[in-house]
């Protein structure tokens, strides 16, 4: 006779309770079946968690409940701590899902596994345990879920991965290379959670080749990226590749990374593609850009808020084109190691930590100075319209199917990855060359080395495009070394003290700044104009034979013309000066000196700057 269904009832249900040393048992030998992810036997399976929870008058206190709470999900890697959230994290998709009182009352029994006992009771003829099963209610949830107890000996994660990725680990290098003496060893992270990294990795993502061979990854991204039209082919290459790796290298360095953007001349030049492959092979397909109104701050603002909140690894600003790039949030956003804002529809306030890669992408983009210093620009220079264009009949196209087959390309580009890293780890770590951008050292001296090393080199030069990016910020470059080849090149000269006029007079005489300083040629016709009209007097010159003062020749004229403004001309030039951020920053000189250009020099009426080497 088959068993019966066991009958349906709203009453509380009485369960058995194995004896008393088998419970023990199963205590001490859960966690480490498992740690070690491997099915307990029937017997000790049996063996239920128990929290006594009582009634409304035999309720033990909270604090109680908490703890024996946190002791008993010990281990299980089922409720975490992000930021000042609790936690639950979707083993198939990564996604965070925020405990609520509500969820949690349900959560406990139902998927942590817990036995919530009300009352233990005997039964009278066989003398066996038996319980009665209770709950926690919302309001006691709520207590419990705010408690320092349970949130204290909650695991914490900052980070939650969709493939593993590679990082550093605390013992050392085991393999027999005396260059290798006190390196941390690098492996990929496990699936589940890490808490050494205090990542999660989820179970069953994309798995890859952890073996490609170095020729055969430098081949094939090689292949993949070919057909690009580069407008600096081996910088802005190189650059694409920084970007490529970056989020997949993001536990091998500490703080942040640069900006990535990705610029053209022309629509369907690939930018957008570009920026998925960066994105996609870490983080999954459907990669969502984020849209960005740029003349509205508070926008901006809470955007970038909103990611913040999320812990996302990336934000992608898409289709910003043809305008320049000014944000002091985005500015701040580059540069945080945290970010403080207020929670949207509340009062409370969130603060975080902040590793987010920003990739911005967009036609004819140019960036204000503090954004240009950090970032990092792949450009790409577009010589005739994408319909016009010759395809190869081998080439890999980068569109929605390429990023649809995700168990291959997906898969190969992360492979791809991981041999640049094995073959940095393998050849020595080596460092790179190239000098370590401002604000982001720790990256500078992993990601780029990482490039570098697999033949992908110039990655952190300066972005000089005539096409796109901050003219302006060129000029600015070219300012200073244009004074520094003017006021330093003598011998034994390793400062000056340069005045406002002088600065003025070299930027004339160099075709810089003509719209804010106006062209030489222009300067000279109006005074001369004002000359002829009397209402401006040329400066009279003094012979150097006969000592007798002159009218000076059109050459002089052009030299005073070269220095003089007037009222307007002042006031837009400070504007510009105050937020060219020249001042204090360092400049690498032809002469192979770095120089620094100082604020103004004390004790001066006039205004005059400083100009010295530094190294």
């Amino acid at each position: 006779m088959p068993d019966e269904p066991p009958p349906t009832t709203t009453q509380p249900a009485v369960l058995p309770v194995p004896d008393d040393r088998l419970v023990a048992t199963a205590e001490r030998l859960r966690g480490m079946y498992d740690r070690a992810g491997v099915q307990q036997p029937d017997e000790l399976a049996m063996a239920a968690p128990e929290l006594f929870v009582g009634g409304e008058k035999s309720r033990p206190p909270v604090q109680v409940l908490a703890r024996k709470l946190a002791e008993l999900l010990s281990g299980k890697q089922l409720l975490f701590m992000r930021g000042k959230e609790i936690g639950t994290i979707n083993e198939m998709s990564g996604e965070w899902e925020a405990m609520t009182p509500h969820s949690f009352a349900t959560w406990v029994p139902q998927v942590a596994g817990i036995v919530l006992v009300k009352h233990y009771d005997a039964d009278p003829k066989t003398g066996k345990k038996h319980i009665e099963e209770g709950e926690l209610g919302v309001d006691v949830s709520r207590v419990i879920l705010a408690s320092t107890e349970l949130r204290v000996r909650l695991p914490v994660v900052e980070q939650i991965n969709r493939v593993r990725l590679p990082v550093y680990r605390e013992k050392l290098d085991e393999r027999d290379d005396p260059a290798r003496k006190g390196y941390r060893k690098i492996e990929l992270l496990p699936e589940g959670y890490d808490a050494e990294t205090k990542t999660f990795t989820i179970a069953g993502g994309m798995s890859y080749d952890d073996k490609l061979e170095e020729n055969a990854a430098y081949q094939w991204l090689q292949h993949l990226v070919r057909d690009f039209q580069w407008g600096d082919e081996e910088r802005s290459k190189a650059v694409f590749v920084q970007a490529f790796l970056t989020l997949f290298c993001r536990n091998l360095y500490l703080g942040k990374s640069p900006m990535f953007m990705f610029t053209s001349n022309l629509p369907g030049s690939g930018k957008s593609m570009l920026t998925r492959l960066c994105i996609e092979p870490v983080m999954g397909a459907g990669t969502a850009p984020s849209g960005w109104n740029r003349d509205d701050k508070q926008e901006t603002r809470k955007e970038l808020d909103a990611y913040a909140q999320d812990f996302s690894p990336f934000i992608w600003f898409d289709d910003v084109d043809r305008c320049k790039v000014v944000s002091s949030d985005l500015n701040r956003w580059l540069t945080s190691s945290t970010w403080a804002c207020r929670v949207m529809g509340s009062k409370e306030k969130f603060n975080g930590p902040l590793r987010a890669v920003t990739f911005l992408t967009g036609n004819q983009v140019t960036l204000d100075d503090n954004l240009e210093r950090r970032t990092l620009v792949v450009d790409l220079f577009a010589r005739q319209q994408a319909r016009e264009r010759v395809i190869a009949a081998d080439r890999i196209e980068l569109d929605e199917e390429f990023f649809t087959a995700t168990e291959s390309n997906m898969a190969k580009c992360l492979a791809v990855m991981w041999a640049f890293v094995r073959i940095w780890d393998d050849y020595g770590r080596n460092v790179t060359k190239q000098r370590p951008l401002e604000s982001f050292k720790q990256w500078s001296l992993c990601v780029p080395s990482i490039a570098e090393q697999c033949g992908f080199t110039k990655g952190l030069a300066a972005y000089e495009s005539p096409d796109s990016g901050n003219n302006e910020g060129r000029e600015w470059r070219e300012l200073v070394q244009a004074l520094i080849a003017e006021h330093c090149t003598a011998p034994d000269t390793d400062r000056a003290e340069i005045s406002m006029r002088e600065v003025v007079k070299c930027a004339r005489l160099h075709g810089l700044f003509a719209e804010k300083l106006d062209t030489l040629d222009s300067v000279h016709r109006e005074l001369q104009r004002q000359a002829d009209m009397k209402k401006h007097k040329w400066k009279l010159m003094k012979d150097e034979e006969e000592g007798l003062e002159r009218d000076p020749t059109e050459a002089e004229q052009r030299m005073q013309a070269a220095e003089w403004t007037d009222k307007a001309t002042d006031s837009s030039w400070a504007k510009a000066w105050r937020k060219s951020a020249v001042a204090g920053q360092h400049f690498l000189g032809k002469d192979g000196k770095l120089y620094q250009f100082g604020d103004r020099t004390s004790g001066k009426k006039a205004s005059k700057f400083l100009l010295a080497v530094v190294r």
